[in-house]
């Protein structure tokens, strides 16, 4: 009788074997055919920055006179107006240009737009702002208001004879920024020409830091017209 019964146990003991292995092996089959999850490369942060966000490189033509302005497109599209920023003076406070398949750049403007244009002229006589000008290339700089600055200074640094620094409050809003100025950036006068409370004009790469104060980085300095 003992004999049957350690028989029967045995046996039940066998069959628990063998059907834990079966549910083992199924889910482990299972496991290796889930599909790898569509986020993962967004949760790690593998993903690229589209094409079309990557900034363009900007057109420069050596030796070209430099006009910058707000356009106003004709009603034809041939022809656009440029006025200029207040501060700043490039001969005339209006430029008619046209733009054909030899300019280069972004030439797709639209009304609003400041944009930069290089076209030529002869150093010698004056130049006529009152005819349509052809232009050699172009950039499209955005909106005036967030890269045109016109203020006062405020305190400035320099080293060794070059402005590194410039404190400014903004004659619109009264807001100070700080300009940290590059070895890239065009300063269109000395530091010996600088002092507080002068008035100045700044083209600058249109963003500034969330700090107290705002601070940026300047393209151009020049005495505000």
């Amino acid at each position: 009788m003992k004999k049957t019964i350690y028989l029967m146990v045995a046996l039940v003991c066998a069959f628990s074997l063998v059907a834990c292995s079966a549910n083992t092996s199924d889910e482990s089959t299972q496991s290796q055919q889930l599909p790898e999850s569509e986020d993962s490369s967004v949760a790690q942060g593998e993903t690229e920055a589209p094409e079309e966000n990557l900034p363009n490189e900007k057109v420069f033509v050596a030796g070209a006179s430099v006009y910058r302005g707000t356009a106003t497109r004709s009603e034809d599209g041939e022809t656009s107006i440029l006025t200029q920023a207040a501060g700043t003076d490039y001969g005339s406070e209006t430029m008619s240009i046209t733009i054909d398949e030899n300019t280069t750049g972004e030439t797709e403007i639209v009304d609003g737009d400041y944009i930069e244009v290089f076209y030529g002229r002869s150093p010698e006589g004056e130049f006529d702002f009152t005819a349509t000008h052809n232009v050699i290339g172009i950039n499209i700089l955005g909106n005036e208001q967030n890269v045109i600055f016109n203020g006062t200074v405020t305190a400035f640094e320099q080293e060794e004879g070059t402005l590194t620094r410039l404190t400014m409050t903004q004659l619109e809003t009264e807001q100070e920024i700080v300009f940290n100025v590059s070895p890239e950036t065009q300063v269109r006068l000395t530091v010996e020409d600088i002092a507080v409370g002068d008035m100045l004009n700044i083209y600058h790469k249109g963003m500034l830091t969330r700090s107290i104060p705002a601070q940026g980085v300047p393209i151009e300095i020049s005495p505000m017209k």
